[in-house]
């Protein structure tokens, strides 16, 4: 990214594994984004069942995470017209 490349960022603004004792994140992801030239869009999720992970939910009962994807090759578009996944 600093010699001019291209980055596809994901965050987890209200991460779930990464709060304090009062369940709140410390990330100031305002401030991180504008050192870098972005913006974060607000009340934007990606979310597929089809690639969800399973994780401990209520109980640590086992749980279908649809925010939390495992993505294999397969899933990401190699058609060089796809800007977002063109040599990824």
């Amino acid at each position: 990214m600093l010699g001019g490349g291209k980055l596809l960022v994901f965050v987890d603004p209200p991460s779930q594994v990464d709060n304090d004792a009062q369940g709140h994140n410390n990330f100031d992801l305002p401030r991180l984004f504008n050192a870098w030239g972005m913006q974060l869009l607000a009340g934007k999720v990606v979310a597929d069942q089809r690639y969800a992970m399973t994780a401990p939910g209520a109980g640590q009962r086992p749980q279908r995470q649809m925010t939390w994807l495992n993505l294999p090759p397969e899933s990401l578009n190699a058609d060089d017209r796809a800007p977002l996944t063109r040599n990824v």
